[in-house]
Order: structure tokens, then sequence, then C-alpha cells
């Protein structure tokens, strides 16, 4: 569970900052945002799954579950697949790997990880 931290507060900030130190962040302004977009909505859903975690009521757990499953995930994952598909270089935001990437690949093994 304590993997699931990695996008919470400031852990996402530091990851921004060696983004821009490491030449991460995309080949220019546009794509920087883009890519801070993406990594903010992946953000956005891994609080809702943590939330999910730590929710001790078994009748909400349930209930967002069933939200997370059924809403909130596939919505989410659309977004993504359409950008890949319009990028169609197997990358979000740029056709050379960004932050953005390195944060979609370790909440999915995170999910993999955990399910």
């Amino acid at each position: 569970m304590s993997s699931w931290f990695f996008f919470c507060g400031r852990k996402i900030k530091i990851a921004r900052y060696l983004a821009k130190k490491f030449d991460l962040v995309g080949e220019n302004e546009w794509e920087a945002a883009e890519a801070d977009s993406y990594a903010d909505q992946i953000t956005e859903l891994a609080d809702k799954i943590v939330e999910f975690h730590l929710e001790t009521d078994g009748e909400k757990q349930k209930k967002l579950c069933d939200s997370l499953d059924n809403q909130i995930v596939p919505d989410y994952m659309r977004v993504f697949e359409r950008k890949l598909t319009e990028t169609n270089t197997g990358y979000l935001v740029s056709k050379q790997l960004t932050w953005t990437d390195l944060v979609r690949f370790s909440f999915h093994f995170i999910c993999i990880e955990i399910a």
C-alpha cells in the first residue's frame, strides 16, 4: 500500500522537478503542459483508489468500488487510450519518453501489484 503514496502530495512535485532536470518534460512548452495535465489526471485517479483502500466502512467501500469499476476508471482509461491512439507513438504527449509516461507505467504496475 505504501507504493500508492508515490502519487500523493509532494512526491509528484519532486517528480516534476526531476523531469525538468533530466529533460523528460516534452519537446516544447505545450508538451510540458500536456505532460503536467496527464500526470495530474493519473494522480487524481490514484487518490480515488487510495480513498477506496483507506475506507473502513464496508458499505461506503462497496459504493466506492462500484463507482471506480463502472465509471471512474473507465472514464480515465478512455482519456489515456484516446491520447495514445492520437499520438500513435506509445507515449502520451510526445514522440519521446516523458515523465508522464513513467508515472503512467508506475501507476499501472502498482495496480497490477495490488490486484
